[in-house]
């Protein structure tokens, strides 16, 4: 095998994209503050975007009720004194949720609990 055909185990597939003017200068300076490469940079804020397109889509697939339910029962919880360090998690997520939730869904499960 030539020179020219060996690739390291971690490239897999190649892709030429154009940058905006500006831009590549711009992951350069951020390549550099991090100490990385500017491809290392430029698969690490890929990543990112597409594990938060998941997380969101995830976040979607709950529907106003299940949410509207969760945030009852926490309600419950805090008014009862039941909260716990897990508690904390569950909020969390639940603030995802109704965030991720299109504007008149979330006005209207924020209305329902008053």
């Amino acid at each position: 095998m030539s020179d020219s055909t060996k690739s390291t185990p971690a490239l897999v597939e190649k892709f030429v994209i154009r940058l905006p003017k500006g831009l590549r200068e711009q992951i350069k300076t951020l390549s550099e503050h991090n100490r990385r490469s500017m491809n290392s940079e430029i698969i690490m804020v890929l990543e990112k975007h597409i594990r938060q397109s998941l997380q969101q889509e995830d976040l979607q697939d709950f529907s106003s009720d299940e949410i509207l339910r969760e945030m009852q029962n926490m309600q419950y919880a805090e008014n009862n004194d039941m909260n716990s360090s897990g508690d904390q998690q569950t909020n969390d997520v639940l603030r995802r949720r109704l965030e991720a939730l299109p504007p008149e869904k979330k006005e209207a499960l924020l209305e329902l609990l008053g």
